[in-house]
């Protein structure tokens, strides 16, 4: 099949989404529940590209629940899977797993198991591994407020640091095409339409410049669904050194969801935009332990929002949920 690394090779047949999957494909939690129990065992993932793993996963459904059957129909379609991977490799996207040099280290000492087993990507990936600055927030954000976002963005290219967002009509596409006019770098992190994305002509000399590297947990072709939004707001902030919400609106909505979601468990930083023309609600994240902030002139933007960390009071410093 397509050469991946053993242990990528097992998750992409037993997690990627084809269209045209014998079965269903493992979910995260599945698919954790496996590994899990193979190290436990004392048993290499790459284990299961064994022609005789039968009576291992036997062994492994009554300890998972995960079923064998099931298991042993997704590590059998490494040919229908070769076509797929090779069909995509073709358009220029590349995949990697937990194991795998592209794939960011942020992400697996952030999330943990709650990281995505699998990452579709077009564009370069060692974007993945600089940290910046992630800029989110609603897509209804006033034409006034692109702008600030907009500099904001433009100013993160000046000072060589990569703006990380989630490539949605508004903030986020207002930060991304910030930063890339103005000769910086970016990740999109993105919950659908990856292929049409990549692919259209205004993005192609940004990802051949290597400028730009766009990323999904979810097949190339998938739509949009509220689930898989939700779900890649824990990526955007996992891949940031710092957050900034630019717009959003209290108790609704992907922007607020995630926000809040990062706050509670402290994976980055975030701060929330409270000067001129910022919308109302985004001071409610600020009783979220959200730190405000305006942009000063006179000091680089990654200074000021670390002196602003260092000047917080201890109590509102969010501390993570621990990972068990």
């Amino acid at each position: 099949m397509y050469p991946l690394q053993p242990n990528t090779q097992v998750a992409v047949l037993l997690c990627a989404h084809t269209g045209d999957d014998p079965v269903q494909p493992l979910s995260q939690t599945e698919y954790v529940r496996l590994v899990d129990w193979l190290k436990g065992k004392g048993y290499p993932l790459e284990i299961m590209l064994s022609p005789d793993v039968s009576l291992l996963l036997l062994e492994m459904e009554t300890h998972t629940e995960v079923s064998a059957g099931r298991v042993e129909a997704l590590l059998g379609r490494g040919a229908q899977l070769a076509l797929w991977l090779e069909r995509w490799s073709n358009a220029g996207m590349w995949i990697a797993s937990w194991d795998d040099a592209e794939y960011p280290p942020l992400l697996r000492e952030k999330l943990y198991k709650h990281a995505p087993v699998l990452l579709h990507g077009f564009g370069n990936p060692e974007l993945l591994k600089q940290g910046g600055l992630a800029i989110v927030g609603s897509r209804r954000a006033s034409e006034a407020l692109l702008e600030v976002t907009r500099c904001v963005a433009n100013r993160c290219a000046r000072e060589g640091w990569t703006v990380v967002s989630g490539g949605a009509k508004g903030v986020d596409r207002a930060a991304m095409l910030g930063a890339l006019e103005e000769g910086g770098t970016c990740v999109g992190v993105l919950a659908a339409d990856l292929a049409r994305i990549a692919t259209s002509t205004s993005l192609r000399d940004y990802l051949l410049a290597d400028k730009l590297c766009l990323i999904s947990p979810y097949h190339p072709q998938s739509g949009f669904t509220v689930g898989n939004a939700m779900g890649r707001n824990k990526v955007i902030y996992a891949l940031a050194e710092f957050a900034l919400v630019m717009a959003c609106e209290e108790e609704q909505g992907g922007t607020w969801a995630g926000a809040v979601e990062n706050l509670r468990n402290g994976w980055t930083p975030l701060f929330v935009y409270v000067g001129e023309n910022a919308p109302s609600d985004n001071n409610s994240l600020l009783a979220y332990n959200a730190y405000p902030f305006v942009p000063s002139e006179g000091e680089m933007l990654r200074e000021q929002l670390h002196n602003r960390l260092r000047m917080a009071p201890v109590g509102q410093l969010a501390l993570p949920i621990q990972a068990t």
